[in-house]
């Protein structure tokens, strides 16, 4: 600075915003005091990038919270935190949870027992007449919205062989189904069929599946 000096502190500070600075401190904080702030950190944009990346992916997955030895806590912690997540990202909303410590080996074989229940339910079938009954009462207590164009009617459904859950719903006017609603009916799945950790997908198909 021309008239003056000063003093900034910041993560990028003497990297990005003064980098030709003619001083620069570095402080070190103790490895333990690293951790306890990163576990107190939570999801972070970084978090959300790589569950972006899996979900694109059609893989399933669980999030486990690390450093749990060192987070101050009581019996309710977890579930607030679990709760709290899950309403804050959407995309978390039916993914299971747990906390653990890489350095204690805390959980750490129920981790394993979470990723096998997931990888068994990535191609898990639902019974097809149960789907349809189901479905049947999810379209009548929630209709599609009403479209400025033609209206979309849901006709039925089934469930495609794949490697991740993938519903078809064959409905007339299929190219005016909303994303909201698919957000509906994949919560509904979610919630009736148990594929936590599974991507479940949803597609809209013309009668002849000319269409999505």
């Amino acid at each position: 600075l021309k008239f003056g000096s000063l003093v900034m502190e910041g993560r990028d500070i003497g990297t990005n915003v003064f980098p030709e600075t003619d001083f620069k401190y570095y402080l070190d904080a103790k490895l333990e005091e690293r951790s306890r702030r990163r576990a107190a950190d939570g999801i972070q944009e970084q978090d959300l990038r790589i569950v972006k990346h899996i979900q694109s992916n059609h893989k399933g997955f669980i999030l486990c919270w690390n450093k749990w030895d060192l987070v101050e806590k009581d019996h309710m912690t977890f579930d607030h935190l679990v709760a709290q997540t899950r309403k804050t990202y959407r995309e978390l909303r039916h993914v299971p949870m747990v906390s653990i410590s890489a350095l204690t080996g805390q959980r750490a074989s129920h981790v394993l027992d979470l990723a096998v229940d997931v990888y068994k339910r990535m191609t898990t079938q639902v019974p097809l007449e149960g789907l349809r009954e189901k479905v049947k009462e999810w379209t009548m207590l929630h209709p599609h919205p009403v479209t400025a164009n033609e209206a979309l009617r849901i006709l039925s459904c089934d469930q495609f062989v794949a490697r991740y859950p993938v519903f078809r719903f064959f409905a007339k006017n299929a190219k005016n189904a909303r994303e909201s609603y698919k957000r509906y009916l994949e919560n509904k799945i979610y919630e009736n069929y148990g594929f936590d950790g599974c991507p479940v997908v949803i597609e809209f198909h013309n009668p002849r599946n000319t269409h999505k």
